[in-house]
């Protein structure tokens, strides 16, 4: 029996589901580089390696693309076949800086922090980003991108109207359009395939490109690294104990680093609960207001949390964090919360018991 789906409300409750889990759905696509990175290097070259691309990691121009490439036999067997990137052997090699004036440099940050597959950078991995990138002169009617070709660069648009093509029944078609703005490029390079449609300039315009071996060194790796540590991490924080391997690897994929200077506020007394926090370098200060006094109540320190409890009882923030010095966090969302640490709830209650936690002083 052939079954019709309505295309629009298909496509509504897929942007649904990739904005409830978009920082799940970019680590699951991690970790499956990762592990096909192994495959191929174990030796087993005939495996069917079948990648589903979400459309959180990749520019909207090549989402729409992604199906399609997945799908084609001749493209799987490109990727087989084509260079794979692991993290675990590549060596750091310097990093080529480009000269950027100030004000080039300011917008550039604007729009690569603009790109969900490099928010969860540190700083150090960001700006060597940010420093990798050349600009690029473009004429009107160049093609930046072929359709088949090998993917060689990453792009971010200064400047310029470019459209997008893809050939279909021997036809060029133009599926979308990016006007002084977007980047495309990135699934060539993230899956070592053919690249998926063609991107031609439709006026002059200037290009931010990275080269492929930068952009897998840094951002493949970067995520390779993030993910030990924060594995490592979860290894030694006491509360997380009752969690398997399984359920660790799970956690780990769903942590999103959150960077404060010193002075900022985490979370604010009365606000909605909406994650939790593991310090991974620095200090938390815990205050609460007090007859119009500021009262400290605590510090959480490297290797300590906050924020659990209100997640448990399902109340506002009693109290106030705010960074001392340069503080770096793994947040995970009230959502992920609650289902990841159900092991660990029992844990987390009884801490409450042991110390006395009143519901007024949650966190």
């Amino acid at each position: 029996m052939k079954v019709v789906v309505n295309k629009n409300i298909h496509d509504v409750h897929i942007r649904e589901f990739v904005y409830q889990n978009k920082q799940l759905l970019t680590a699951i696509f991690v970790s499956l580089l990762v592990i096909i990175g192994t495959i191929l290097k174990l030796g087993l070259k005939n495996i069917n390696r079948y990648v589903p691309v979400t459309p959180v990691q990749v520019s909207r121009s090549e989402r729409r693309l992604a199906a399609e490439a997945e799908s084609s036999k001749n493209h799987r067997r490109k990727a087989v076949v084509g260079e794979t990137y692991n993290p675990e052997a590549d060596k750091n090699g310097e990093i080529v800086k480009h000269h950027k004036t100030d004000a080039q440099r300011q917008n550039l940050q604007t729009n690569l922090k603009k790109i969900l597959l490099l928010q969860n950078l540190y700083s150090e991995q960001f700006d060597q980003i940010l420093d990798a990138f050349f600009l690029k002169t473009v004429k009107s009617g160049e093609y930046v991108i072929k359709e088949g070709d090998e993917g060689d660069y990453f792009y971010v648009i200064e400047k310029g109207t470019y459209s997008i093509i893809k050939e279909e029944n021997g036809l060029p078609k133009v599926i979308q359009k990016y006007i002084d703005a977007g980047s495309f490029g990135e699934l060539a390079l993230l899956y070592s395939i053919p690249r998926s449609a063609s991107v031609k300039a439709e006026t002059e315009g200037l290009l931010w490109a990275l080269d492929s071996k930068t952009f897998r060194r840094i951002i493949i790796k970067a995520a390779h690294k993030n993910r030990k540590a924060y594995l490592d991490m979860i290894k030694n924080v006491k509360i997380l104990s009752h969690l398997t391997e399984k359920e660790r690897m799970s956690l780990a994929d769903n942590l999103v680093q959150k960077v404060y200077k010193d002075g900022e506020v985490i979370l604010k007394e009365g606000d909605e609960a909406n994650g939790m926090y593991f310090v991974i370098d620095g200090h938390v200060s815990i205050s609460k207001n007090v007859n119009g006094k500021k009262v400290n109540m605590k510090s959480v320190e490297k290797g300590g949390y906050f924020g659990e409890l209100a997640l448990l009882t399902n109340a506002q923030r009693a109290a106030t964090a705010v960074a001392k010095g340069k503080l770096t966090t793994a947040f995970l969302d009230a959502q992920a919360f609650s289902r990841l640490m159900g092991p660990c709830e029992d844990a987390m209650r009884a801490n409450m018991e042991k110390y006395g936690i009143k519901k007024e002083n949650i966190v």
